[in-house]
């Protein structure tokens, strides 16, 4: 079992090996709990349950203990540990008559592989874990997902929101798997994020972030609002780029993620600056130096160079700027896009002390290396500069002159040539246009679909338990805020087992859609039905008092009593018991149900065929 043993400093975990399968269970799952919060205790504890001397008598177990350390590694950058365990997992099943439980070790290589730089080597795998996982719906999402996040890392956006699209349906169907579905809808939204379609980003990233800010998944909620910031800052609102990225950074800061919180921290140093906010940008200036010192990477201690040399520029301390960023180019290895951010801040600040020549220089560096770099915000600042201040030398000058010369002997073939070229453009341009809006359509109803079928009841067609509850839920914070009327019914139908027994579930079928097809033909434009599930029902009649909702009562009654039934042989007449109960301003979701629920209780052990009213004397 695990014992923890208490030091000076604190408490560690300290794991004695268990000699029983369900100790061994019990173990794994104590270090799976942590295994986010503290990645490298929970590691030292899978190395040491898989030193077990008896841990291969339980296959099963020593997989999940593999799958787990693999990723563990992966997560801490132990990429070579981390395919030697994919491998040894690998090994374990290779008298498997099937291949799906090798995707997961599968997926890890490909990990490895994206890591090591082999792009062609990683997408190979990330194809066979699909190719292996079909059949099994969780599994071949969870293999699109990660192929998807391949895509997005190598700029192939259409690919990434395919498989993502995909991913989601399968977890859909599937069910159980909200979490990871809304996963794939964030993965949508960052694909669209980076081909710059800012407003389907913003519709998806906001649609997964609906879920999430309801769920323990902070990690994934601070990445959202942090996207939304950078989409905010791209589009030039800076304030609403401020308020998302201080949400990303609260929550990071929160969860002690210190990395996330420091690139917050950088991206809310650049909207101050945008704004020309010079106390603000030294305020997290200062944040940033704080919390520099519990990160130990190099490109931590580049990225804040930067930003002080960006706030020293705004507070035109422009001398003590250059010093540190070419301080910073000499002591350390920039890779491209650090250099590139690095030379464009040496340009400004060398055009604000005059310095045209040093100016000219870094352009001319910057205009080679923008094409290795695929960072939207340092682009955008490169083609800004390169708009500004343009290099003008002899051998250009000679060039346009000879152009011109060449331009003015064949104007009439140009200008024909011209105009076929716009005319094609145009073509062109029309029938992409026509394409994206049939493909935005086709999504958009898909999406559509796919809602209708998670909010409906298959069987019946009207609102299935999750989606009247959830309504529900509305209706009672709408009724509470603004001090309004709301009756909740809840209906259940006579006998109904022994119909079923008598006359088989088909004709049973046939009574649950009669029910719902009678109550939906009298309700107002403003109630809301649905099936909790089995033979009851719900009816929500918001500003609606008990007097009223009787009436309503009995009426539904009264036509369900006098429709005949028939399976074709017997002709049967059915009842139903209702209990309906009104909302009070001491009431919750739960307390207003249960109120309903014990009226209709009352109601059937009364007799059945009646409604009944829940009262405070009941």
């Amino acid at each position: 079992m695990l014992k923890i043993l208490k030091f000076a400093f604190g408490y560690f975990p300290i794991v004695v090996m268990a000699s029983t399968f369900t100790e061994v269970e019990s173990e794994l799952k104590v270090v799976l709990d942590r295994l986010s919060s503290d990645p490298h205790t929970s590691l030292q504890s899978l190395n040491r349950i898989l030193k077990s001397s008896d841990i291969e008598t339980y296959p099963e177990l020593l997989l999940r203990l593999l799958k787990a350390k693999c990723f563990s590694e992966i997560n801490l950058g132990k990429f070579e540990e981390a395919m030697r365990t994919a491998e040894q997992g690998l090994a374990q099943l290779d008298g498997e008559s099937t291949n799906q439980g090798k995707v997961r070790f599968i997926i890890c290589k490909a990990n490895v592989e994206v890591q090591r730089g082999n792009a062609f080597g990683a997408l190979s795998l990330y194809n066979k874990a699909v190719e292996f996982a079909k059949g099994t719906n969780e599994l071949e999402a969870f293999s699109l997902q990660y192929r998807a996040r391949y895509f997005l890392n190598y700029q192939s956006f259409d690919e990434a929101i395919q498989d993502s699209l995909k991913a989601y349906e399968l977890y859909i169907l599937e069910g159980g798997h909200e979490a990871q579905a809304n996963g794939a809808l964030m993965n949508i939204g960052l694909a669209y994020y980076k081909m710059k379609d800012f407003d389907s980003a913003r519709d998806y990233l906001r649609q997964s972030l609906m879920y999430f800010s309801k769920t323990d998944h902070p990690f994934v909620q601070a990445n959202i609002y942090h996207t939304l910031g950078l989409i905010a800052y791209s589009t030039g609102d800076i304030s609403e780029a401020i308020d998302n990225i201080e949400e990303s950074a609260a929550i990071n800061n929160a969860i002690q993620n210190k990395i996330a919180l420091f690139k917050d921290y950088i991206a809310l140093i650049d909207c101050f600056i945008a704004n020309k906010d010079v106390k603000m940008a030294k305020s997290y200036l200062n944040r940033i130096i704080n919390i520099r010192k519990n990160l130990n990477s190099n490109d931590v201690i580049i990225a804040a160079e930067i930003a002080e040399a960006k706030v020293f520029s705004l507070d035109n301390n422009v001398y003590s700027a250059i010093a540190k960023i070419s301080k910073l180019e000499k002591k350390f290895t920039l890779n491209n896009l650090q250099s590139l951010e690095v030379f464009q801040l040496l340009i400004e600040l060398y055009e604000k002390t005059d310095n045209v020549s040093m100016a000219n220089t870094y352009l001319h560096k910057i205009l080679s290396l923008e094409r290795t770099v695929f960072n939207d915000r340092i682009l955008n600042n490169t083609r800004q500069i390169s708009l500004r201040y343009k290099v003008r030398d002899i051998q250009v000058k000679n060039e346009l002159l000879n152009l011109k010369a060449q331009a003015a002997a064949s104007e009439i073939a140009l200008k024909e040539e011209k105009m076929a070229l716009y005319f094609f453009i145009t073509c062109v341009v029309i029938c992409a246009l026509l394409v994206s809006i049939v493909m935005v359509v086709l999504l958009f109803k898909k999406n559509k679909e796919i809602k209708l079928m998670s909010l409906t009841d298959e069987l019946t067609g009207v609102m299935n338990r999750r989606a009247v509850i959830n309504q529900l839920k509305r209706e009672v914070d709408h009724t509470l805020r603004y001090d309004k009327k709301i009756v909740v019914g809840i209906v259940d139908i006579d006998h109904f087992k022994s119909l079923n027994d008598k006359f088989g579930h088909p004709f049973g079928d046939q009574v649950l859609i009669t029910i719902a097809s009678k109550c939906l033909s009298i309700i107002r434009a403003s109630d809301y039905f649905g099936r909790l599930g089995g033979e009851e029902f719900m009816f929500i009649l918001p500003e609606t008092d008990l007097t009223k909702a009787l009436a309503f009562s009995d009426r539904l009654r009264a036509i369900v009593k006098s429709t005949n039934l028939s399976d074709g042989k017997i002709s049967v007449h059915i009842s139903v018991s209702i209990g309906i109960a009104s909302l009070t301003s001491e009431d919750t979701v739960d307390s207003i149900y249960h109120k309903a629920d014990t009226a209709l209780y009352q109601a059937k052990t009364s007799g059945r065929d009646r409604t009944a009213m829940f009262e405070s004397t009941n």
